[in-house]
């Protein structure tokens, strides 16, 4: 094992995004700079909006090399600038989580006025997005902060929000103070630090460097003469905040001064004010050798913060988004002071990837010079990327996660060479991240290749059947077909009977598109038997849930709805404690309620959701096709498709453009003009199409069943909807459960 490696802790390391971006051009070990009275006109810098292609490197140069100060200012505005734009694009589309951690995370960035003021301007929305979201999590500190700035570079027009709630949250604080005055100097004193993380001005940082100072003072202080006659109450709460200043307080100051880029300030400050043991001494030997620009001494800083975020201390630790940002100021630090050794630049791709750059973390990585690789190295790069490469797509970034790959390209050739083999994850395992990507946004050209990519080095029976899946939408049965008799094959060598039984169903509705009937009929009963008899096996490593999932469907083929309800009843109930499972049975009842007609299926599949609290994005689709159903038969509504709709005012993006056509706030034809992408245009045709009258009707939900949106479920309803069906007899002999 590679002794840095280890001894970071990287392996255990988190990747979720974190609320802290890059560092500004003082990532080196100068003081911060007060704000200069005489600001610089705006024209004195370049804010041209980097292209995609020029932000990776624009973010690298900013992060790892020095630069002329006028120069630096330029680069941090434009990389704010274009972290913001695309965060106001990921809360259009509903994408908080990525949007806030961009929103958030660009703010370190900014140091003195002048950068804020140009940088910030036109971006009240997405400041006022990222504070509500902040207050909804109830940290008041973040909140304060956003609804500052959203302030301060707002129009009169949209000063009234901000202004009621940072009112709102002043009130608020003042109500549930506590009563105890050291109790009362360390929330003041996370308040502010809190601030700091977003607000980096020089201000900022005086007044959270002032409450902490004050809080370990008066914590020592109390030490020596602890309070007297006061309640058990009072006592446990002040040997709380005691204990927290004294073990968190100077930990807090060096975060503090390692997010402005300066750890030695915090030494500075605490031999000031006479707070030297405030640190432990190994700790001030590490800001030393940092401060004397030795990468090392970051690196120990890294390790500090990183260990402290993962500890999970709860009361007696610090606000984890001030850990997050000096992990990551750390690392930048680390890497900037790095001569190009792995172990220095590691903590800066992680970090990177953390708060959704991996494009930059990718172009990091792929100039890591081979000879300097290990197998666990390279095998942790390639963990790393990965994860950049799958946060990118799952927040729909599709370009973005392309981008990631191209830029991994000499690692995964790397990881494809003798020295290299056997990887973990393997290139294919990387490839089939952005290929199933491709696939879910309805781009199965682009998808194509990186599937046969995939087979070709990694022969896989779930490989060849997305292959078939995608030669069937682009009308190649006949290679569909081809790609299906190979996953059997491998199935059937691997003893993958359930995989066996899934291939043999998508054979089967391929030969009954072709008019082939009796191969078809033959197809579903192998598919049974298959299905039966890995049903009869019980075996640990399989989905029971899955299993009865996909008897229902083939059950639905042959037209047993009593059968299929049962299935799908067991399937529930194998599915209760586990939230993807419980999403996929109940997301497959509501699908056969629609192409069975069967609403007394798809009212227990909402109600069910309802009563176990599946998130609102599924409800939403239950609750549609629940209506679908009710209105295609012309049934009186039992009301819970309404509740659950109205219920969902949270919903935004797209989201909110289906729940207004649910509750009958905007038409078909509005819906797809909201549309923003291949797959939600598919969608609004749908849902214009399902209720439209037959003539209408037929030719529109054609149009989606023909589409290369296939991850969709509608795609799969309104290919059952306007096929023709053969009529399949159960075998005699077949005895269901």
């Amino acid at each position: 094992m590679n002794p840095t490696l280890s001894r970071l802790g990287l392996l255990g390391s988190r990747l979720g995004l974190l609320g802290a971006l890059m560092a500004t051009s003082a990532c080196h070990s100068k003081p911060p700079e007060s704000p200069r009275e005489g600001a610089e006109p705006e024209a004195a810098y370049d804010t041209t909006l980097p292209s995609r292609e020029e932000f990776p490197e624009l973010v690298l140069n900013l992060l790892t090399s020095p630069a002329d100060a006028q120069r630096a200012r330029s680069d941090v505005i434009r990389v704010v600038q274009y972290q913001l734009t695309r965060a106001a694009d990921l809360y259009a589309k509903g994408q908080e989580e990525a949007a806030a951690s961009a929103t958030l995370g660009a703010l370190l960035l900014l140091r003195d006025g002048d950068n804020q003021r140009v940088a910030l301007r036109g971006h009240e929305a997405t400041l006022l997005n990222a504070a509500n979201g902040a207050a909804r999590l109830g940290d008041s500190g973040q909140a304060t902060a956003l609804y500052r700035l959203a302030l301060m570079h707002g129009s009169d027009a949209t000063m009234s929000e901000p202004q009621e709630h940072l009112r709102a949250i002043a009130d608020f604080d003042e109500r549930t103070a506590r009563s105890f005055p050291l109790s009362r100097a360390g929330e003041k004193a996370r308040h502010e630090l809190l601030a700091a993380v977003r607000d980096g001005s020089q201000d900022q940082y005086t007044r959270a460097e002032t409450s902490l100072i004050a809080w370990i003072q008066m914590a020592l202080e109390m030490n020596q003469e602890p309070p007297r006659n006061v309640d058990e109450h009072t006592q446990r709460e002040h040997a709380l905040e005691e204990y927290r200043a004294l073990r968190s307080g100077g930990l807090a100051m060096l975060a503090l001064a390692v997010r402005q880029g300066d750890p030695k300030r915090a030494l500075d400050a605490l031999d000031r004010n006479g707070l030297k043991r405030a640190l432990p001494s190994q700790v001030r030997s590490d800001v030393l050798l940092a401060a004397a620009g030795e990468s090392a001494g970051y690196v120990e800083l890294y390790r500090l913060f990183d260990a402290a975020r993962r500890a999970e201390v709860g009361e007696a630790g610090l606000p984890r988004p001030i850990l997050d940002a000096a992990v990551f100021w750390s690392a930048v630090l680390a890497a900037r002071n790095s001569d190009g050794d792995i172990d220095e630049v590691l903590p800066l791709a992680i970090s990177l990837v953390e708060v959704g750059i991996s494009e930059a973390a990718a172009r990091l990585l792929s100039h890591i010079s081979a000879k300097n690789l290990s197998t666990e190295g390279l095998s942790f790069c390639l963990t790393i990327l990965g994860r950049g490469l799958f946060d990118h797509a799952r927040a729909g970034m599709l370009e973005e996660a392309e981008q990631v790959y191209a830029e991994m390209k000499p690692l995964l050739l790397l990881a494809r060479t003798p020295k290299f083999q056997g990887i973990e994850p393997s290139p294919s395992k990387i490839t089939r991240v952005l290929a199933e990507a491709e696939v879910r946004a309805g781009r199965l050209k682009l998808a194509l290749p990186l599937l046969l990519e995939i087979v070709a080095e990694t022969p896989s029976p779930n490989v060849h059947l997305e292959l078939a899946a995608i030669y069937r939408q682009a009308g190649r049965r006949d290679r569909a077909l081809e790609a299906i008799d190979r996953a059997v094959q491998l199935a059937q060598a691997e003893g993958q009977l359930y995989t066996e039984a899934v291939a043999e169903t998508e054979r089967f509705e391929i030969e009954q598109e072709q008019g082939r009937l009796d191969e078809a009929a033959a197809s579903l009963r192998r598919a049974l038997e298959r299905i039966l008899t890995v049903r009869s096996l019980d075996l640990p490593v399989l989905s029971r849930a899955a299993i009865e999932r996909q008897l229902a469907r083939i059950l639905e083929h042959y037209g047993d709805r009593d059968g299929v309800r049962r299935a799908y009843e067991r399937a529930l109930t194998e599915s209760r404690g586990v939230s993807f499972e419980l999403t996929a049975t109940l997301t497959e009842m509501a699908r056969a309620s629609v192409t069975m007609a069967d609403l007394e299926l798809g009212r227990s599949a909402l109600r069910s959701g309802v009563e176990l609290g599946i998130e609102s994005e599924g409800l939403l689709y239950l609750a549609l096709w629940q209506l679908i159903v009710e209105r295609t038969k012309s049934v009186p509504s039992n009301g819970l498709p309404v509740q659950v709709l109205e219920a969902s005012g949270d919903l935004r993006g797209w989201l909110r453009g289906l729940r207004g056509w649910g509750l009958g706030r905007i038409t078909g034809p509005e819906l797809v003009r909201l549309a923003d992408t291949k797959v939600e245009e598919v969608e609004g045709i749908f849902y214009t199409a399902i209720l439209a009258p037959p003539e209408q009707r037929l030719p529109a939900l054609q149009k989606v069943a023909s589409s290369e949106a296939i991850g969709l479920v509608e795609v799969q309803i309104a290919r059952a909807l306007t096929e023709a069906k053969g009529v399949y007899q159960l075998p005699a002999e077949v005895k269901l459960p």
